[in-house]
């Protein structure tokens, strides 16, 4: 079997009520959510006698972005670096990659990320 864990419950800490042992052996469970939203639904997966295959959402966004940057810009950029880098413990920003002030910079482009690259100083 599959559980699926579309709601936001893991945002408030919280899991959605589930009766007991779901799953049998060879299960799977998977939730959108990622980081501190996923916690509260990866501990109720570890109840499960069936010891499920647990995973969380961090990767189905990255592959979005990179099918949305592919029709944007006509490149499909590699992923596998891209959730590594965020399973990271810094969650890929490297010393190396920050501004003076501490901001972190786009690796490809040096630009500080979060600032309009288009303003006129």
């Amino acid at each position: 079997g599959l559980i699926i864990n579309a709601t936001s419950a893991g945002h408030g800490g919280a899991m959605p009520h589930l009766p007991g042992q779901l799953l049998d052996r060879g299960g799977a469970c998977y939730d959108l959510n990622y980081g501190k939203a996923f916690e509260p639904f990866a501990a109720w997966a570890g109840t499960q006698q069936s010891a499920p295959r647990v995973a969380d959402g961090l990767g189905m966004l990255v592959e979005q972005a990179a099918t949305a940057f592919n029709r944007w810009r006509g490149v499909r950029p590699q992923t596998a670096p891209v959730i590594t880098a965020l399973r990271s413990p810094r969650g890929g920003i490297a010393p190396e990659s920050l501004s003076d002030d501490g901001k972190p910079r786009d690796r490809a482009t040096h630009a500080v990320l979060g600032e309009d690259c288009g303003k006129k100083s």
